[in-house]
C-alpha cells in the first residue's frame, strides 16, 4: 500500500477519489459547453438560412409583379377581357366605352390577385426579420396598382366631361377644357403603358425592384 502511495505520488486514495470526482465535473462543464456552443451555431445557420430565404422569395416576387403590372398594362387588348362589359340602359356611349376600353386592365389582375396577395403577405415577415424601413417597397408597388385603379376610374368618372375639341369660346373656359383633356392623358398614359423614357410608371417600377434589390441581394451572397 506504501508503494501504491508513493507512486501516486503521495496522494491518498481519498484524495485520489476527489480529483476523479472534480475532473468528472469538469468534463460535464465542459461537454455543456459544447453543446450550447453546438446549438448556437446551429441556430445561426438556421436564422441564416431563413434570412436568405425570406430575401430570395421577396426578389421572386417583386420580379413577378414587375412582370405583372408591365402585362396588366400593355396597350393591346383582345375583344375577349371586354365581353364582360355590359351597358346600362342610362350609360351613355362616351362612358360605355370607356369602362371597355379599362375592362382589360381589371381582369389581368384579378388573374394575378394570388401574386400580389402572396407580396403583402410577406411584407410583414420582411419587417420582423428585416426592420419596419425594409417594407417600404412593398408599400410603393401596392400604391402603383392602386394608382392604376385610380386613373382607370376617373377615365370612367370624367367621360362625359370631355371637353369638345377644336371649341372656339377661348378665356376660361378653353383653359378648363386643356386642363381636362391633360388630365385625361395622363390617366391613360398610367394605366397603358410601352416601357419607353416617357412611361413613369414603369420607371417607378424598376426603381422600386432596385430598392428591394439592394435590401436583398447583400443577404443572399
Amino acid at each position: 500500500m506504501e508503494g501504491v502511495t508513493e507512486a501516486l505520488g503521495g496522494l491518498t486514495v481519498a484524495s485520489l477519489g476527489s480529483w476523479i470526482a472534480l475532473l468528472k465535473d469538469s468534463l460535464s462543464v465542459v461537454a455543456a459547453a459544447l453543446a450550447v456552443w453546438g446549438i448556437g451555431a446551429w441556430r445561426r445557420d438556421f436564422v441564416g438560412k431563413r434570412r436568405i430565404e425570406l430575401a430570395e422569395e421577396a426578389l421572386r416576387l417583386f420580379y413577378q409583379a414587375r412582370d405583372a403590372i408591365a402585362a396588366m398594362r400593355a396597350p393591346m387588348a383582345f375583344g375577349a377581357e371586354m365581353a364582360d362589359v355590359v351597358r346600362d340602359d342610362r350609360e351613355s356611349s362616351e362612358k360605355f366605352h370607356w369602362r371597355q376600353t379599362v375592362a382589360p386592365l381589371f381582369k389581368r389582375y384579378n388573374e394575378r390577385t394570388e401574386l400580389f396577395a402572396q407580396l403583402s403577405a410577406l411584407r410583414y415577415r420582411f419587417m420582423a426579420r428585416f426592420g419596419e424601413k425594409s417594407a417600404e417597397p412593398f408599400q410603393q408597388i401596392q400604391h402603383i396598382v392602386h394608382s392604376l385603379f385610380v386613373s382607370a376610374n376617373m377615365l370612367v368618372q370624367t367621360a362625359d366631361d370631355v371637353p369638345v375639341i377644336g371649341a372656339e369660346d377661348g378665356g376660361v373656359q378653353a383653359k378648363a377644357r386643356e386642363h381636362r383633356r391633360e388630365l385625361r392623358r395622363g390617366w391613360e398614359a398610367d394605366i397603358w403603358g410601352v416601357g419607353d423614357e416617357h412611361d413613369k410608371i414603369s420607371k417607378k417600377v424598376d426603381e422600386i425592384v432596385k430598392s428591394i434589390e439592394v435590401v436583398c441581394r447583400p443577404i443572399i451572397k
